[in-house]
């Protein structure tokens, strides 16, 4: 059985930054970008693109961008999904693992398809765990949700948390692809589908009981078949960070409800004097006063806070235009207060960390510049769990995509 959650937080190791050094216990000073104020800025192309174990210095941000030593066309996922273990000690990359140096690790090199070694996930299924360094969850291709363990250099895929299929569930999604687990390994939700029946079902997981807390249909959903079962209607739905919120967005409206899935509240901005709720990129945060958020881009209008304690309150403008575009993470779950941000415009193709302080004057951290080709994908900027480094992709002035890692230094 999956460790109980109060068996887990007495098992955490002291905590320690990216570049964690082996040899000795003590905790490395955390090191960040000084704070600056956001100007445009054209891509600066005397910074030359990092090669491997060559990086490149960034004397404007004081940061060190290095390229990850990567053997396959995967990058970094998307911004919600957290790339680092909690200890930083290792990095998911599609089904490859790499250790703190950016080198592939030798849990995963010189396999040809490691995807059976990381659990076999349906899609970008991975998580990992937000209480224990050694462990991640993975829905798997057989539709079963899986406690995976890394332990003494093996990698262990047989705890089976639950079986959607031996359940009468015939499709499964965890998000569809967005869904978050609480910092607490506590609670995840999946949308599911029964047998001979479209309508489309919000499920919710208790981990540490390996149990299904309740199952509603969502009224604005279903589901259709095209080359497999898709979610209509739904971008995704997840847990929040506090695990006591559960968000789902849709085409038409972002719907806020406690986590026994009551009190629906549709989170709204006013734009010009008139009222509107839509997603966009986004992530669960925390501000400074330990306020729960939901930090998003609205395009054209700016990046945007909304209270998930207090959601009937219009959404906080955070940063006009133009950085109402790219993508927003929060997984620095060990530096609660900041949201990181990436930029594709011209002259704003950067990744930063934006200080959630309710301060009129937007205080930031700025990593890099991105050098970003086209955008998308390129915009994938995401945070290791202290916020000390950021993961980010870009062609860099080639064709091919690759991953990049950005560092500050003293």
């Amino acid at each position: 059985m999956f460790l109980k959650k109060s068996t887990l937080l007495a098992l955490i190791s002291i905590f320690i930054g990216c570049n964690e050094n082996t040899n000795n216990n003590e905790e490395k000073e955390k090191t960040y970008p000084p704070s600056s104020t956001l100007t445009k800025r054209l891509t600066d192309q005397t910074i030359l693109r990092p090669e491997l174990n060559s990086p490149t210095y960034d004397p404007v941000f004081n940061t060190t961008i290095n390229l990850v030593n990567k053997s396959d066309k995967y990058i970094s996922s998307y911004p919600k999904v957290q790339t680092w273990s909690l200890d930083m000690n290792l990095l998911r990359i599609g089904y490859r693992l790499y250790d703190n140096d950016l080198t592939e690790s030798s849990l995963t090199k010189g396999i040809k398809n490691p995807y059976s070694t990381l659990c076999s996930p349906l899609g970008d299924y991975f998580r990992w765990s937000n209480q224990n360094s050694n462990s991640f969850f993975v829905l798997n291709s057989s539709k079963q949700f899986i406690a995976g363990s890394i332990m003494h250099k093996n990698i262990d895929c047989s705890q089976i948390l639950f079986d959607f299929k031996e359940h009468g569930y015939e499709y499964v999604e965890m998000g569809p692809n967005e869904g978050n687990i609480d910092n607490n390994d506590e609670y995840v939700t999946f949308v599911v589908k029964e047998y001979n029946d479209d309508t489309l079902y919000i499920l919710l997981f208790d981990i540490s009981e390996e149990k299904v807390v309740w199952v509603n249909p969502f009224f604005e959903g279903k589901w259709v078949k095209k080359h497999h079962w898709e979610v209509e209607t739904l971008d995704w739905v997840s847990v929040s960070q506090s695990g006591k919120y559960i968000l789902i967005n849709t085409p038409n409206a972002m719907y806020h409800y406690d986590i026994n899935f009551k009190n629906q509240t549709k989170l709204e901005y006013n734009w010009h004097g008139k009222q509107y709720s839509e997603g966009g990129h986004g992530d669960f945060c925390y501000d400074t006063q330990d306020q729960e958020l939901f930090v998003q881009n609205i395009g054209g209008a700016g990046v945007y806070s909304f209270n998930l304690e207090k959601p009937s309150e219009n959404g906080k403008v955070l940063l006009n235009s133009p950085y109402g575009g790219g993508h927003i993470s929060c997984r620095n779950i060990q530096r609660p207060g900041w949201a990181y941000i990436t930029r594709e415009e011209e002259g704003y193709k950067e990744v930063f960390a934006l200080k959630l302080d309710n301060n009129t004057t937007p205080n930031v951290q700025e990593f890099s510049q991105t050098h970003a080709k086209y955008g998308h994908e390129e915009s994938y900027g995401a945070p290791c769990p202290d916020g000390t480094e950021v993961i980010f992709n870009s062609h860099w002035g080639k064709d091919k995509l690759d991953t990049f890692v950005a560092t500050s230094i003293n």
